[in-house]
């Protein structure tokens, strides 16, 4: 009877942190957009990501009166188109490719450039936004403005013929264009994007431009490092536990069956 205590309760406490662990690991069920980017059915970019974004306003009117709204949207993949130009040689000799992901009234663009080592990297992205269309409470005048992320490449020297996979968020801040529009000052925005995939200017096959090598993100690696490891240690703890118990258990059961025969 004991024995069979201890293994039903060793088989509920398995059950239990698969459970946990399925929902640590669990990505928001938002949609995760597929585009390829080709000329000439030549594939030069394939990319898959999920994208939220986040956009606050904030002016002062006058002494009494502020207006502020803030504005939270995803990539709508039903809506969203790819367009773009494949391999552009610059004068330095470089290859670029720009991308625009553009649904309702947002465009999303992607720079690619690739230099004569045959690396590759996105050195730049932006969101654009009719920010007169994203607000529902607040009617800004400021019109199209867009916000730029490239103080630092997002994906860095890759090789050619290999791809980049990150399946966890990251986060990042959105510098408006003052030059583009003056009041982009009253606004801030920041992306998070998860579940990304990309591959830009060579592919094995270039006619079908499917992923190749990737290599994952050092926070990616780390994560299901961390979580492997936690898990591991708390089945291998609560093993040791029920194996004690059970020992314990048995032991009794032993003396017992002793003492009823003396």
């Amino acid at each position: 009877m004991c024995v069979l205590k201890m293994e039903k309760l060793l088989v509920s406490v398995l059950l239990s942190l698969v459970i946990i662990h399925v929902g640590q690991c669990k990505n928001p069920s938002h949609e995760n957009c597929g585009f390829v980017l080709g000329n000439d059915s030549v594939v030069c970019v394939r990319m898959n990501i999920t994208a939220e974004f986040k956009i606050g306003y904030n002016k002062t009117v006058d002494q009494n009166t502020t207006e502020s709204a803030i504005a939270d949207f995803f990539m709508n993949c039903a809506q969203a188109n790819a367009t773009g130009d494949c391999d552009k040689l610059t004068a330095h000799g470089n290859r670029n490719i720009t991308m625009n992901i553009t649904w309702e009234s947002y465009v999303m663009t992607f720079i690619f450039k690739a230099n004569n080592n045959k690396k590759w990297k996105i050195s730049e992205l932006g969101l654009s936004v009719d920010v007169n269309k994203a607000f529902v409470n607040v009617t800004p005048t400021a019109g199209n403005i867009t916000g730029i992320y490239s103080k630092e490449s997002y994906i860095n020297n890759l090789d050619f013929k290999q791809s980049y996979h990150c399946e966890q968020n990251r986060s990042i801040q959105l510098t408006p264009d003052t030059d583009a529009n003056n009041e982009s000052i009253y606004f801030n925005m920041s992306a998070k994007i998860s579940d990304f995939k990309v591959q830009a200017f060579e592919f094995k096959n270039p006619t079908s431009g499917n992923y190749q090598d990737s290599v994952e993100c050092s926070q990616h690696t780390n994560i299901r490092l961390i979580i492997g490891v936690s898990v591991g240690c708390a089945v291998a703890g609560l093993i040791i536990v029920v194996l004690v118990a059970y020992v314990v258990g048995r032991l009794r059961n032993t003396k017992n069956s002793y003492e009823k025969l003396s």
